[in-house]
């Protein structure tokens, strides 16, 4: 081994050892001999950025990468910075990068396919865990982002195979016993003892503590045995509540002052316009209402493409107002038209770019009934439904799911309780404020009546009738929210008073909702 080489491998131990800054100082010292050395540029901008001094090492990644652009290592750290940074389309570039350079790089690999898999891209993410798995076929981790991909392309049957392969490898793993337990009804006694010895291994990790009590949670339901059931979830909640940073007075307030600031007046002071691109159909609602199933009925038809939970306005929102100094709705009173214009336009091309080449885009976010108002100020070719459910059932739906990101309202009964208040109060003044200006869509009507719900939804969207619209569960269109599962069969009515086994547990929100008995 030569004498730089020798001197690389012990900075290389130094970041091993979890020591980058001695790191450093190793490749410091013998940097300016190699200038041009693509490797050793790239190391030290992974010392620099592990020490903390991003911007510095920043410097050196892009050096190395002038030096070699295809240098895998480099490629594969500059995607983990954009990953962080929300770059996500540009971070998949450089992981991609990476692996035409070296297409067995498993650092690469496993991140291209961690956010491939969240991305909506689940097609590509198989291509390249399929690939990872050859390299690496026992790791537990691989597993589980194989059997969520299969998971999202609804098929359940591979993903649960996967799944199970993942905790045989590792037991411990929370996501993939959280999953495996929704789509396998005969969980054993041994796979409960052992998600049971796993609760203790992550006894300091919220996050797999309340994973792996609601997947408890789920079995003790499927054998009916309510108390162990209730017992488990009320801990999964209560753990994953206590982790997360969430006001639900801020919530409420939010929602008085969108009422507030858009009345008639809004309305009637703001331009009209159109945009070019597909026409989009907001699909909203409280979580749990059927947005997912709306979204799957109307992406089965040849018209309409589906960009997901994508929450277009609120990220439009953020990138055409981020100079403004102040949080929504308050910037809007400095609005004119053009500012519109450019919301309308960044909307409109984002769907685009999710969904090419369709006449109707679908974004299914249920939070997009805060901007209800501000889509039918300026864009009322823009089709909105609003889909609603029995108070009772949404809420114990919210309670019993273990979100993969936001609804942080949802471990908390009074806190449920209090949110869907707010939003019940908001939507009741955009029914006000914009009568006849979007479609309420009932759950229980469409769970009784299919097809005629159907032929109402589609009329309202001037769309013709198209029977593929009824067998949306045989869609291969990609899901990715927290109904995958449920939306991967027919229409069923099991799901009407599921929580009345629970009803000594949820007096909160009994109370608060006053279902039929």
């Amino acid at each position: 081994m030569s004498d730089l080489s020798a001197q690389i491998h012990q900075g290389i131990e130094c970041l091993n050892r979890g020591k980058p800054a001695d790191a450093v100082k190793i490749f410091k010292r013998i940097l300016p001999k190699n200038p041009k050395n693509a490797e050793l540029q790239h190391l030290t901008a992974l010392a620099l950025i592990q020490c903390g001094r991003e911007k510095v090492g920043r410097k050196y990644l892009d050096r190395a990468l002038e030096l070699s652009p295809g240098l895998a290592d480099a490629n594969n750290t500059l995607g983990v910075l954009l990953r962080q940074e929300g770059r996500l389309d540009e971070a998949i570039c450089a992981f991609e990068m990476a692996l035409q350079s070296e297409p067995d790089n498993l650092r690469a690999l496993n991140n291209l396919g961690h956010l491939l898999s969240g991305a909506n891209r689940a097609e590509r993410a198989l291509e390249v865990l399929q690939h990872l798995e050859t390299l690496d076929p026992e790791n537990g981790v691989v597993q589980n982002l194989l059997g969520t991909s299969y998971l999202y392309i609804g098929e359940l049957k591979k993903a649960a195979k996967c799944l199970r392969r993942s905790v045989t490898f590792m037991p411990e793993h929370s996501g993939s016993w959280l999953v495996l337990t929704e789509l396998d009804n005969n969980i054993s006694d041994q796979d409960v003892s052992t998600m049971q010895q796993a609760l203790v291994i992550h006894k300091n990790s919220p996050d797999d503590i309340s994973k792996i009590a609601a997947a408890l949670s789920r079995v003790f339901e499927q054998r009916k045995d309510y108390s162990i059931s209730a017992g488990y979830l009320l801990q999964a909640n209560r753990v994953r509540r206590s982790s997360i940073q969430y006001s639900i007075d801020k919530e409420e307030l939010v929602k008085r002052e969108i009422a507030q600031l858009m009345g008639s007046a809004f309305l009637d002071q703001t331009k009209k316009q159109t945009f070019g691109g597909p026409t989009p159909i907001f699909v909203m609602g409280l979580p749990r209402s059927g947005t997912t199933l709306v979204e799957q009925i109307l992406c089965s038809h040849s018209r309409v493409g589906g960009a997901g939970e994508c929450n277009s306005v609120y990220k439009s929102l953020s990138q055409v107002s981020k100079s403004r100094g102040e949080d929504f709705p308050g910037y809007l009173v400095h609005w004119n038209d053009t500012d519109y214009a450019h919301l309308g336009q960044h909307i409109a091309k984002a769907l685009d770019k999710i969904s090419p080449g369709n006449a109707f885009v679908v974004d299914k976010t249920p939070s997009t009934f805060n901007y209800v108002g501000l889509i039918k100020s300026y864009w009322p070719a823009a089709r909105i439904i609003h889909c609603q459910r029995d108070l009772m059932d949404c809420a114990w739906s919210n309670f019993k799911i273990q979100f993969a990101e936001g609804n942080a309202f949802a471990y908390d009964q009074e806190e449920i309780v209090r949110y869907f208040h707010a939003k019940e109060t908001l939507m009741a003044h955009w029914r006000n404020v914009y009568p006849d200006g979007f479609l309420d869509l009932s759950y229980e009507k469409l769970v009784a009546d299919q097809e005629g719900q159907t032929r109402r939804l589609l009329n309202y969207c001037d769309l013709p009738w198209e029977n593929a619209c009824l067998d949306f569960h045989k869609s291969s269109n990609t899901v990715t929210t927290a109904s995958s599962v449920q939306v991967r069969s027919p229409i069923y009515k099991t799901s009407l008073k599921a929580w009345e086994p629970y009803r000594d547990f949820l007096e909160p929100m009994i109370t608060a909702f006053k279902p039929a008995s």
